[in-house]
């Protein structure tokens, strides 16, 4: 089954949209976008269905585009979060699944990352705080 991605372009929220590019991200099955801007480039969060972004099946992708419409490339590191969630108290916990990701951000700095995560019989949607070295990559 093949994912297409496309992004749409408007004047406007109102619209009316265009299709400015239908194939994101063609080599790879990807869902679940959280889309922003920071320091002058667009990044989009993803699920990277087949791993290939992260390597990994159904981990967290991050790409980066110039002007948010083409030119997708991976971001370094591409891999956003994979299946493990470690707690304050140094345990941790395989989760079956992780998906969804957003990110909490607050005056222009994103603190959290949220992502819904399955553990094989219960479902809720985790916070993570982010390390500040990985928002100011490049």
């Amino acid at each position: 089954k093949d994912l297409h991605v496309y992004v749409s372009i408007a004047p406007s929220f109102r619209g009316p949209y265009r299709v400015a590019n239908d194939r994101v991200w063609p080599q790879a099955r990807v869902e679940d976008f959280f889309f922003f801007k920071h320091q002058g480039k667009y990044h989009l969060l993803c699920e990277d269905n087949a791993g290939n972004i992260t390597g990994h099946e159904r981990w967290g992708a991050h790409l980066c585009s110039d002007d948010g419409i083409g030119g997708w490339k991976k971001y370094t590191p591409p891999v956003v979060y994979d299946h493990e969630i470690h707690w304050t108290d140094g345990t941790s916990l395989h989760a079956v699944r992780r998906e969804r990701p957003w990110l909490l951000i607050d005056e222009g700095k994103a603190t959290c990352l949220f992502t819904a995560v399955y553990d094989g019989v219960n479902t809720w949607n985790q916070a993570v705080p982010i390390h500040p070295e990985w928002w100011i990559q490049p």
